[in-house]
């Protein structure tokens, strides 16, 4: 299963079974895109990115290795600037029941 979250998910908490995919989609806004998607934390394994994405938009899958806890950051490519926002979403990972 392949849980998806976005911009409205910032400062979230998301719960997902062991095996369990979460997906990134972020889209440029007026702001800027998005630098690359990373994790912190055991519980959830490097993010991939797909091969092709719509344009302006960052996407990456992660999957919960283990249980735990993690998080889920991008931070947003602001011309002349570093990092000007940050998305974060709280992760916890728990055994299949």
């Amino acid at each position: 299963m392949t849980r998806i979250v976005g911009l409205a998910d910032d400062a979230s908490t998301v719960c997902l079974t062991i095996g369990e995919q979460l997906r990134v989609v972020l889209p440029a806004d007026a702001m800027g895109g998005w630098a690359q998607v990373g994790v912190v934390g055991p519980a959830l394994s490097r993010p991939q990115a797909p091969a092709a994405v719509p344009s302006g938009e960052t996407v990456a899958t992660t999957q919960a290795t283990g249980p735990g806890t993690g998080r889920v950051l991008a931070v947003q490519d602001c011309p002349g600037q570093q990092g000007c926002r940050t998305w974060v979403v709280e992760v916890r990972v728990r055994a299949a029941p």
